[in-house]
């Protein structure tokens, strides 16, 4: 690249290795062809730099969210495997030689224990296999992404932190491009390409055909799926008002923030959430131990 650049060549050609091998995405790309066809390079870098900083902050808001509470889930699913297949083997001698009482859930999880252990590796192997056909088939087959896609925007409350952070992309985005003179059914087209949900993805495609055949902005949104109507009376007032890239930029500061208070919320919520699902997985498991204990304890008595 620094090569290209040095012999001459135009920006476009220097960073169209890095574009071929999606080491940045179709935004970056269209704002260095319009700083190269502009000669407006410095601006259109610092929208970039401004466009790269905005994406990092709302990728890691939704990461943090959904990080405490998902390592608390798979901590209490650790520890009961191992109190399962390390704990149970080594008690259940006792239980069997003292002729005590097995309580219900004692015996269930003896039941399960014994399954563990005897077919630990082929349930290992199934769950391996499973796992991985199932990230196989969404990384290769688009009607299994897609469906995945749409089962995820349909999860209550993790369907609207996702299409917060996505109606802020869009809007900081279409914001961004239409400021660099962009059209509006260029940037359809752009953010179809950097959108990581199929369904949005088609949306977007339909909405910039409906433009295309000369239907308003404001009406081509309010025929696309997972675009709520405060988006659509927001476009129709930028539209009529002529004021269209400053009311996308005042929408992405809206989504940006309802994105990170709901992130905040749900994060702080999942944490007395992930404590009861461990406190109860706890619960149940200490129960299954002691309760035969008083058995043992009465057999010795008598």
């Amino acid at each position: 690249m620094q090569q290209s650049i040095k012999d001459g060549k135009s920006l476009r050609t220097a960073f169209h290795g890095l574009y071929e091998k999606k080491i940045i995405d179709s935004v970056t790309w269209s704002l260095i062809s319009i700083a190269d066809n502009s000669g407006d390079v410095s601006s259109l870098f610092k929208s970039i730099a401004e466009y790269t900083k905005e994406k990092r902050e709302s990728q890691y808001a939704l990461f943090t969210s959904l990080m405490y509470p998902v390592g608390m889930i798979s901590l209490s699913f650790c520890m009961v495997i191992v109190l399962i297949t390390v704990i149970f083997p080594k008690m259940m001698p006792l239980f069997k030689s003292m002729n005590a009482d097995i309580p219900f859930l004692t015996h269930m999880m003896i039941q399960v224990s014994e399954l563990l252990v005897q077919y630990m590796y082929i349930i290992v192997g199934l769950v391996i296999l499973t796992v991985t056909s199932c990230i196989y088939a969404i990384q290769t087959k688009r009607s299994v992404r897609k469906f995945f896609h749409q089962t995820l925007l349909t999860i209550p409350v993790i369907s609207d932190i996702l299409l917060f952070r996505i109606l802020y992309s869009v809007s900081f985005t279409s914001a961004l491009l239409m400021r660099s003179g962009r059209s509006i059914t260029d940037i359809c087209s752009i953010l179809s390409d950097t959108s990581s949900y199929i369904p949005i993805q088609e949306s977007l495609i339909q909405v910039g055909t409906d433009i295309s055949e000369g239907k308003s902005v404001s009406s081509a949104f309010s025929r696309a799926s997972y675009f709520n109507h405060e988006w659509n009376n927001l476009i129709h007032i930028g539209e009529h008002t002529g004021k269209l890239p400053e009311m996308f930029k005042d929408m992405s500061t809206i989504y940006k923030n309802k994105h990170m208070e709901l992130s905040k919320i749900v994060s702080k919520l999942s944490e007395p959430i992930a404590l009861l699902i461990t406190g109860a997985v706890v619960l149940v498991v200490a129960l299954s131990v002691v309760q035969p204990m008083y058995s043992i304890l009465n057999v010795i008595q008598k």
